[in-house]
């Protein structure tokens, strides 16, 4: 077995190479053209493994409404079980992943989204957390219920009785229809279909490894180490690579069921931040041509008014908000430096360098800790403005600190007897 990769050894045109291989799919991952369908159809039968085998290829224009559609179509919980049973026929052998990876230099975990020290080709190519950007804030609304994103996916509106009628009876439709007449047909159809989409929203449909396709990490990553440190593969395993490698140029995000794939367009807007992340200031970071947004603040997926009202947040939204990360944002789009400002605020210290305010975002608990705390150390501008005016300004510092003198030194970054503002120059 060759020696494993390390980027402290890789020639600098080695280097060059995988950080550039990487920018390519990074590029595809972030990539709003329109989808070439008959590309990513041809590679989805590839992976299916026959050319004569019944296979529908059903195309919506996202994930959420192509996952609300593998649900519909595969019945309940059973959607999931399917799921997984087709991924397991169309994965690369796990055995031969872990000697891969370990050939790279690079630990087994090939799964997860999370980079570590010790995956040093992972790193170099940035194609792990560029997906995870993406794909986390986006795998939250493919979760959702059923309910949620009923519009989008082409199932006929409960108000079309002969629509609905077909899609929960099928060719039995006719037959109920004659027998119980249109008005009373159209209560049972209802029913049946109300009771047919409480067990469809139960089922977790999200993106899973084998069905992200331009948000694919794994495959390119492997395509790296045969294209540009020559990594050999097996007839059987460069096939299945290709064939995976083809849907991620070619197509969105797509679920595979025993006799159905459906197949998601790409995006018509994907921004992000320089991490990588979703992230859009002044409107959706993500969108789909079937009005689906995602909007997002640095990966984290907020409500729309978050972005497009940010005046409209009040304190009260913030403390009454949840999630951790959601309340972050909220916070740094109402201000920080305004949250501490407006009444509730308490001055917990103050001295000759300032004074360091407190404010609760969420309350700590009786006997002390547990809670969520803002705070900002007060100073004034060191120069004078030119009309003798000196300027106020916030500093957020950890909620440790105790005095305002220990702030004001941490903003330098220096200890408490360190700092002697009157030596400043």
């Amino acid at each position: 077995m060759a020696a494993p990769f390390s980027p402290t050894a890789a020639t600098p045109e080695q280097q060059a190479a995988i950080i550039e291989y990487g920018a390519t799919w990074r590029a595809w991952m972030r990539c709003t053209e329109r989808a070439d369908r008959p590309a990513a159809e041809a590679a989805i039968r590839e992976l299916y493994g026959t050319q004569h085998m019944p296979l529908a290829m059903e195309w919506r224009d996202s994930p959420v409404a192509a996952a609300a559609a593998a649900r519909f179509a595969g019945g309940d919980d059973s959607v999931a079980t399917n799921m997984w049973t087709i991924e397991d026929r169309l994965r690369l052998d796990p055995r031969w992943v872990r000697a891969t990876c370990a050939r790279l230099g690079d630990t087994p975990d090939y799964l997860t989204l999370r980079l570590t020290p010790r995956q040093p080709f992972r790193r170099l190519l940035g194609l792990r957390e560029a997906s995870a950007g993406i794909a986390r804030p986006l795998d939250e609304l493919v979760r959702q219920p059923l309910a949620s994103f009923t519009a989008p996916t082409g199932v006929p509106d409960p108000g079309d009785v002969d629509g609905a009628g077909r899609l929960a009876f099928g060719e039995e439709w006719p037959r109920v229809l004659a027998i119980l007449g249109r008005q009373q047909a159209g209560v049972v159809m209802r029913t049946a279909l109300r009771t047919h989409a409480q067990r469809v929203s139960r089922a977790s449909v999200g993106l899973v490894s084998t069905t992200l396709g331009q948000l694919d990490a794994f495959h390119p990553y492997v395509a790296a180490a045969r294209d540009v440190l020559g990594l050999r593969l097996g007839a059987q395993h460069l096939v299945r690579l290709d064939a995976f490698l083809a849907i991620a140029r070619s197509a969105g995000a797509w679920f595979a069921l025993p006799n159905v794939a459906f197949v998601s367009e790409r995006p018509v807007v994907c921004t992000v931040d320089p991490e990588g992340r979703l992230h859009a200031e002044d409107g959706p970071a993500l969108a789909y041509g079937d009005g689906v947004r995602v909007y997002a603040w640095h990966g984290v997926r907020v409500p729309a008014r978050v972005i497009l009202e940010p005046d409209a947040i009040t304190i009260a939204d913030i403390t009454a908000q949840p999630n951790a990360e959601v309340r972050r944002v909220l916070t740094e789009r109402f201000g920080v430096e305004r949250f501490v400002r407006e009444p509730g605020s308490t001055l917990i210290h103050e001295d000759e360098t300032g004074k360091l305010w407190r404010r609760w975002i969420t309350p700590a608990r009786r006997w002390g800790g547990g809670g969520e705390v803002v705070q900002m150390v007060e100073v004034l501008n060191a120069t004078p403005e030119p009309d003798g005016t000196r300027k106020t300004y916030f500093l957020r510092v950890p909620p440790t600190i105790q005095t305002a003198r220990e702030a004001v030194a941490w903003t330098f970054n220096l200890q408490t007897y360190d700092y002697k503002p009157s030596v400043e120059t």
